[in-house]
């Protein structure tokens, strides 16, 4: 959701992430563009900024459902440390949703999953899911930011060259 700026505030009293930075080296925050200036963040894609109660539009009362309840079954797995049994869930729950055509709601799981803190999860669990949603990759954009965040935590858990090793198969 965006938020809209009070009718008094000016943007040039708006404080940009960028402004104190580009200060520093002596550019003036006016005159910045992302060319000259790359390291703006820009959204990659807009489904990233989607919440919970926006989905409801396209997923029905069984979905929102089934979701939740996936949701906090893989959730209590994880947190009892039974990452084989979290591991047959998962691919229970996706190939049973591609079997149906059901990629809207396998999308919206990893969505869901990917705005957690994903550091309680094993690597079994996290390798699981992406390897049983690889099929389906096109289907699913969600899968992309996941991915990346699984990267993320791979190499800080193990390096680049190994989390390379483990990933570069499933991407």
């Amino acid at each position: 959701m965006i938020a809209e700026l009070p009718s008094s505030t000016k943007m040039s009293e708006t404080p940009l992430p960028w402004a104190e930075t580009a200060s520093a080296v002596g550019v003036s925050w006016n005159s910045v563009s992302t060319e000259a200036f790359p390291f703006v963040p820009v959204r990659r894609h807009f489904r990233s900024a989607r919440t919970a109660d926006e989905t409801r539009g396209w997923l029905d009362e069984t979905d929102q459902l089934e979701l939740a309840s996936f949701t906090h079954q893989l959730l209590r797995l994880v947190r009892d440390n039974k990452p084989r049994a979290a591991s047959d869930l998962i691919v229970d729950f996706f190939d049973d949703r591609f079997d149906q055509g059901r990629f809207a709601l396998c999308d919206e799981a990893l969505f869901r999953l990917s705005t957690r803190s994903l550091k309680p999860f094993s690597d079994t669990v996290l390798v699981a899911l992406l390897a049983v949603t690889y099929p389906a990759r096109e289907r699913i954009p969600s899968r992309i930011d996941f991915s990346n965040r699984v990267s993320e935590l791979m190499v800080d858990r193990h390096g680049e060259h190994e989390a390379a090793a483990i990933l570069d198969s499933l991407r």
